[in-house]
């Protein structure tokens, strides 16, 4: 923020802002910079929508290089718009353009995920989930996404191993933190039928007597 007014160092310091969660001034940032760095354009958009500013970020979409527009990243932004604005065949549709043209584009990927949850689809969703998850740099998001699922599911002990991975990297995550005591505790509260089955069937043969056994006086001693 204080290393001047260079185009280069403002498109850094916007683009940190975007990382930092600091969307609308990430934004403010560089919307500035239109003229002087088109590489800022598709960071500004992304920034306009995480700040969920559609009208801003349609306007920006519109002054997209038409290289930028037609790449896996403007198929992801547009497609990231579309599902804010509520239309979601269009959002699908551009997500998987965006995955055809670079697969395992990790934003493609976590929006499509998200999107397929909301609509009921957790089959899908835990799919799309995992294949974000074994991607390194760890997404904690997706992470926390589909731990939930997990939870919501009965795995719980999936739902640990995604809360402890989460923690790995990111070890004063409170989210994680939170969300990893309550999955351990409802597993400890979680009532398996097939495993209580068992149990009885043992329980019931361990109350057979020895000598209803058809044994020797050695093997019965």
């Amino acid at each position: 923020a204080e290393a001047g007014s260079d185009p280069r160092i403002r498109h850094v310091y916007g683009r940190s802002l975007l990382g930092a969660g600091r969307f609308l001034a990430a934004a403010e940032v560089l919307e500035t910079l239109e003229k002087d760095e088109t590489d800022s354009r598709p960071s500004c958009m992304e920034s306009w929508l995480r700040a969920g500013e559609t009208q801003r970020a349609r306007r920006v979409m519109g002054k997209l290089l038409k290289a930028d527009a037609e790449s896996a990243e403007g198929m992801y932004l547009s497609g990231y718009l579309a599902e804010l604005e509520g239309d979601y065949d269009t959002a699908y549709e551009a997500f998987d353009r965006a995955l055809e043209m670079s697969p395992g584009h990790p934003k493609a990927l976590f929006r499509k995920a998200y999107c397929t949850d909301l609509d009921g689809n957790e089959d899908e969703a835990v799919a799309v989930y995992e294949e974000l998850r074994a991607q390194r740099p760890t997404w904690t998001n997706a992470l926390v996404n589909l731990g939930v699922l997990y939870e919501d599911r009965g795995e719980y002990s999936k739902a640990i191993e995604c809360y402890e991975q989460i923690i790995a990297v990111d070890p004063n995550h409170r989210r994680a933190r939170r969300f990893l005591g309550d999955a351990k505790a409802s597993l400890n509260m979680y009532y398996d039928e097939d495993l209580e089955r068992t149990e009885d069937r043992r329980a019931q043969i361990l109350k057979i007597p020895i000598s209803d056994f058809e044994l020797s006086v050695r093997s019965r001693n």
